[in-house]
Parts: structure tokens; C-alpha cells; sequence
């Protein structure tokens, strides 16, 4: 309606203003005024600022729904793990089982005392994930700095600790309704859904914390990721991924975290990096969903790689 309504003021401002072009003789032919001309160029002037004023509506329009069709996408990717979820009866694809026992998904731990900085392992393929071909796996210590830390910035800085306590909310968190996995992880998805991304970081950070080896954990550091990149924090937001990817391999998130991950060493200029990220995408996870993989070749062809 926007668009109809602007087009048609055009294209009344054009005549006005081609009447107003008309030269003296044919001004006088046809009965020139000058109060008419002084009256059409007031409209012409209030016709232009309600272009304007269009213009802005347009482009607010344009932004809101381009939120929503993010927030849209977010809900489809989660609807389409809990479908996963429910065909598996609650249990991962890859994950083995015992009978008779319930089913904790085990993930690569570090060294007692040695917490795991960005970059440490990501030249050597994670623990149960599907190496494809003969490529090279994934290395980026070349274009990143030293291994084990971004190598972004000064030691100390870009070398963070994953999983560092989030800053100090302007809002207080709810608590669950439940203890529950299930309820802590619906409500920390909430905050994305209503984009109240700080409160979605503390309360994902909270639950990676209290159920490191549940079922639901690998898509809790990928919203962790995405609630730091949805900010512009893409150093934190590039830890976040990378965990993901190193840590949760064969979560339903796992080629998503590794997609973001090389999204974010692009905003941080590390387009190399990034290139190499992308790749590695369709050799480890060939079976990741159509959606992921043109994206990841998408943003390929945007960067040069």
C-alpha cells in the first residue's frame, strides 16, 4: 500500500512540475495564474515531504521484516531439531545406547585445570564426527595467531576463557518453572525469540553449566553463540561457535555453529579464516541441512574464497 500511495504522489509532483516547465507563451495561452502556480507549488512542496515521510515508513517496514524473517528462521531450525528429537525418542541420531541405562551424551572434557581456550583441537578432526574425503581438516591457527587463542588482539584479551560469566543484566533473569533440562532450555529460547539476547546469553551460559551433558546442550551453545552475535560480539561469539563444534559434533546444531563460526571470523576481517570454515562444512557434516550448506556456499562466493 506504501508503495501504491508513493508511486502515485511521483507521479502528481512530475505533472506539477511539468506544468510548471511550460514555457510563457504557453503559459498564457492557457490562462497561466500566478496564484495558481504559487498554490501548485505549496502542494508540490507538501507532496514531496509526504514522499519523504513514505520513504522512512518503507524503510522501517523493510527492517522490521527482515527481523522477522530471521526470527522466523530461528523458530524453524528449533521446530525441525524437536521433530529430530521426537523420531529418535528423545535421543541423538548418532548417539549410542545401553539398555537398561538412560542415555548422557559424553563430550570431550579438558585436563583438570586447563580450561579450553579458542582454537585448541581445531586442526585435529572432534571426538565422533563424520570425516569426509581425503581434505585437509579444518586448521586455522595459520590465519588466526598462535594456537589455542584467537590471535585477534593483545594475550589476555582475544585469548578469553570460554565460558566467562556474562556481564551484569539491566533485567533479572526468570527462573524455570521446573529443574528440569527441558524447562531451562525453553526458557533461556524464549529470550531469543523476543530478542532479549543479554538475558538469553546469561540464562544459555546457566544451563551449559548446570546440564554440560544433556541431550539439549548442543543447541544451548549454539543460541549462546547466536545471542553474542545477534550484539556484534563476534570475538566472544566465535568462542561460542567453535565450542559448539568442537564439543557437541554430533549435535543436530553442529554444522549451524560451525556456519556461524566462520560468519563471525568474517565480521572480524579474518576472511581467510573464514573461507576455510566454510569449506570444511560440507566434508564433515555432507548430510547437514540444504538450507546450512547454501548459505555456507553463498557467503563463499560473497568473500572470494
Amino acid at each position: 500500500m506504501s508503495f501504491i500511495l508513493s508511486d502515485r504522489l511521483t507521479c502528481a509532483a512530475a505533472v506539477a512540475l511539468a506544468m510548471i516547465a511550460l514555457p510563457p507563451a504557453a503559459l498564457a495561452q492557457s490562462g497561466y495564474d500566478p496564484a495558481s502556480a504559487a498554490n501548485m507549488s505549496l502542494r508540490i512542496t507538501t507532496l514531496e515531504d509526504q514522499i519523504r515521510q513514505l520513504n522512512g515508513q518503507v524503510e522501517q517496514l523493510t527492517f522490521q521484516l527482515r527481523q522477522m524473517q530471521d526470527m522466523m528462521r530461528r523458530m524453524s531450525e528449533d521446530t525441525e531439531y524437536r521433530f529430530q528429537e521426537m523420531g529418535h525418542g528423545g535421543v541423538p541420531a548418532n548417539a549410542p545406547s545401553v539398555a537398561g541405562q538412560p542415555h548422557v551424551m559424553q563430550y570431550p572434557q579438558q585436563p583438570s585445570g586447563q580450561p579450553q581456550m579458542l582454537g585448541q583441537g581445531l586442526g585435529q578432526a572432534p571426538t565422533g564426527a563424520p570425516v569426509q574425503g581425503a581434505g585437509q581438516p579444518l586448521d586455522l591457527s595459520q590465519a588466526l595467531g598462535q594456537p589455542g587463542t584467537l590471535g585477534l588482539g593483545q594475550p589476555g584479551q582475544q585469548g578469553q576463557i570460554l565460558g566467562a560469566p556474562p556481564q551484569p543484566l539491566g533485567a533479572q533473569l526468570v527462573a524455570a518453572p521446573t529443574d528440569s533440562p527441558k524447562d531451562a532450555y525453553d526458557l533461556s529460547y524464549g529470550y531469543i525469540l523476543r530478542g532479549e539476547f543479554d538475558l538469553a546469553e546469561a540464562s544459555f551460559r546457566d544451563f551449559l553449566t548446570r546440564f554440560p551433558g544433556d541431550e539439549l546442550a548442543g543447541n544451548a551453545q549454539y543460541w549462546l553463540g547466536e545471542s553474542l552475535y545477534a550484539r556484534g560480539n563476534y570475538r566472544d561469539a566465535a568462542d561460542a561457535f567453535l565450542k559448539g563444534f568442537n564439543n557437541y559434533p554430533d549435535s543436530a546444531k553442529a554444522p549451524d555453529s560451525l556456519y556461524k563460526l566462520g560468519m563471525s571470523l568474517k565480521e572480524l576481517g579474518q576472511t581467510d579464516a573464514a573461507c576455510s570454515t566454510f569449506a570444511e562444512l560440507p566434508r564433515r557434516y555432507p548430510r547437514a541441512p540444504q538450507a546450512v550448506q547454501e548459505r555456507a556456499r553463498s557467503e563463499m562466493q560473497k568473500s572470494g574464497c
